[in-house]
C-alpha cells in the first residue's frame, strides 16, 4: 500500500528520453562522474535532429540539474511529443558521454511477482529499483 502513495508524485529516473506537452517543459539531471569544467545537454527529436542546446557550465561530481523550457534554440515552442536527451561533460581534452535522468509523473504502480514497477508518463514502466528520487512536485 505504501507504493501506491507514489501515484501523483514525480520520479527521477535514468533514461535518454522524456515527453513534453504543448507549452510544457522537461526537467532532469546529468550524472557527472567527476568534477568538470563543463556539462552540455542536447535535446533531440526522435529522428535525431538537435532542437536545443543547454550549457550547464562547470559542475562538481554528482547530479547536475537541468530545465528545458520546451523552446528550440531560436526561441520557438516545439511540438508536444517525446524527445531524446543526450549529455556530455568535459574530460581532459575531450567530451565524454554522461548518463541522463528525467523527471516524470508517476501515473500508476504495478505489482508483480518480482516486486513492483512504476508507470511514468512519457517514459513507460520502470522497475522501482531504477528510481533515483521521488518528489512531491505537482504534476
Amino acid at each position: 500500500l505504501q507504493a501506491a502513495s507514489l501515484v501523483g508524485r514525480t520520479a527521477l529516473v535514468e533514461t535518454d528520453h522524456g515527453a513534453i506537452a504543448a507549452g510544457g517543459s522537461l526537467d532532469g539531471a546529468v550524472d557527472v562522474p567527476a568534477a568538470t569544467g563543463g556539462v552540455a545537454v542536447e535535446i533531440r527529436t526522435a529522428g535525431g535532429q538537435v532542437v536545443r542546446h543547454l550549457q550547464l557550465g562547470p559542475q562538481p561530481a554528482g547530479l547536475a540539474s537541468f530545465h528545458w523550457d520546451g523552446l528550440d534554440d531560436a526561441g520557438a515552442p516545439v511540438s508536444a511529443g517525446t524527445y531524446q536527451v543526450v549529455a556530455g561533460y568535459q574530460k581532459d581534452n575531450s567530451v565524454a558521454a554522461a548518463t541522463t535522468l528525467v523527471d516524470a509523473p508517476v501515473d500508476s504502480v504495478v505489482f508483480g511477482a518480482d516486486g513492483f514497477t512504476v508507470r511514468l508518463r512519457g517514459i513507460g514502466d520502470v522497475p522501482f529499483s531504477d528510481v533515483r528520487e521521488i518528489r512531491n512536485d505537482p504534476i
